[in-house]
């Protein structure tokens, strides 16, 4: 990785018992080395591997320049099943691409969907729901919006949800609520923004981006949020620190109090 900002974030099980790993595009501004639309890196991407090695499967060595399909010993395989598994022109890891900074992201217990909070870069924070082989449009455009030249988007998949600087400059990616505590939220996609201090909840009533609202479920609170994590029942836990710069976080649960929900 070239710069020190944009690192991996999130590492899930999907619930196809595979490892998927959200990766930045390098860091630095405007994505310089263009890795977001760059089939032959990992930078800028999701990606889906087997933790199981397995001899004579499809495998990559780290900094292989393109020789891609090696059967060199690593820790990992690459399902057979992946989009790019067998094209030679590609990285065989790779889920999906044109990502900036997929920092959380998030399986849906219920419909096995993946979400993913995409942090921007001048003016628009994403959600995405990623799906094999997509291409999110970084560093083509920055949420719906035309970013870097004149390179179309019919190729690449819009966003199902995008929010400008006045609602915030950083998204955390949180989760499909799926428990019981707070009827009014279920099957709504949780999520918050680490520099306004700011919590919602995003309806989609469809796959459209026109479709998404997004209801706000918490004033500004004194937590700048960097993750949620989900219990066994489905319900939300909120980690975040005092200051969006402090090194000591808090955990809350996410639960409704006088008709209103809180943390």
């Amino acid at each position: 990785q070239p710069w020190g900002n944009h690192n991996g974030g999130t590492v899930l099980f999907g619930p196809d018992g595979y490892i998927y790993l959200g990766i930045g595009d390098g860091g630095a501004s405007n994505d310089p080395h263009k890795n977001g639309q760059n089939k032959k890196t990992l930078l800028g991407s999701i990606i889906r591997i087997d933790p199981k090695a397995q001899e004579n499967s499809t495998q990559h060595t780290s900094d292989q320049p393109l020789s891609s399909h090696s059967t060199d010993s690593l820790a990992y395989s690459i399902p057979e099943d992946n989009p790019f598994a067998t094209d030679d022109s590609a990285r065989g890891e790779l889920w999906a691409t044109g990502l900036r900074n997929p920092w959380r992201m998030s399986f849906d217990r219920e419909t096995g969907k993946l979400w993913v909070g995409d942090v921007g870069q001048n003016k628009w924070e994403e959600i995405d729901v990623v799906e094999k082989g997509k291409n999110y449009g970084w560093n083509i455009r920055e949420g719906t919006h035309q970013f870097m030249g004149n390179e179309t988007q019919e190729n690449t998949t819009p966003p199902v949800f995008e929010y400008g600087r006045r609602m915030g400059g950083s998204i955390t990616g949180g989760y499909v609520y799926r428990g019981k505590q707070i009827p009014h939220l279920v099957g709504k996609y949780i999520y918050a923004d680490y520099l306004s201090r700011r919590t919602w909840a995003l309806t989609t009533q469809s796959k459209e981006v026109e479709s998404a609202t997004s209801i706000k479920i918490a004033k500004a609170t004194p937590l700048s949020i960097s993750s949620f994590s989900e219990t066994p029942d489905g319900e939300l836990l909120v980690c975040g620190f005092e200051t969006p710069y402090a090194r000591t976080g808090k955990i809350f649960t996410l639960v409704q109090e006088h008709g209103e929900t809180r943390k």
